[in-house]
């Protein structure tokens, strides 16, 4: 096994594993953090009496459970480049970046497949790529890989 797949399969087991016991669902608990960090941030940087356009000088964002997730994996970025090499770094990093995938892809709308890309039959047109029609707009390319030009 090389240490990528050991990296990655031991994130696998700790988070589908024992942590989700000992934590509860991942989804609420990153939640529960992201309010708290919200509620914290708010307070410690509240807009001064002396702000020039009211409401434009406090904490206005509002961190989310994937927001939580990925600024863990940057903590454990951050420690494996300053530090010393430490394989639980990496494991964390992973773990947090699949949790953030996961609780994401779960709030994610479910995506619609557009036409398979077919030869265009209208008259005069000589494109020879993969493309389809939808309205004004030719689309190049195959699923997940195409865009929409203007006709």
């Amino acid at each position: 096994m090389t240490t990528a797949s050991k990296i990655l399969t031991t994130a696998a087991e700790i988070v589908g594993g024992a942590r989700s016991q000992t934590h509860g669902p991942k989804e609420r608990s990153f939640q529960h953090i992201a309010n708290l960090w919200n509620a914290y941030l708010k307070s410690a940087h509240s807009e001064p009496k002396d702000c020039p356009i009211p409401g434009m000088c406090g904490w206005e964002a509002q961190i989310s459970a994937v927001d939580v997730a990925w600024m863990m994996t940057l903590l454990k970025v951050v420690r494996s480049v300053q530090g010393t090499p430490v394989e639980d770094h990496y494991v964390d990093a992973a773990g947090y970046a699949g949790i953030a995938g996961e609780i994401q892809l779960s709030q994610a709308k479910p995506e619609t497949k557009p036409p398979s890309p077919r030869q265009c039959s209208h008259t005069g047109c000589n494109l020879v790529t993969p493309h389809w029609h939808e309205g004004d707009k030719v689309y190049f390319g195959h699923w997940g890989l195409s865009s929409g030009v203007e006709r």
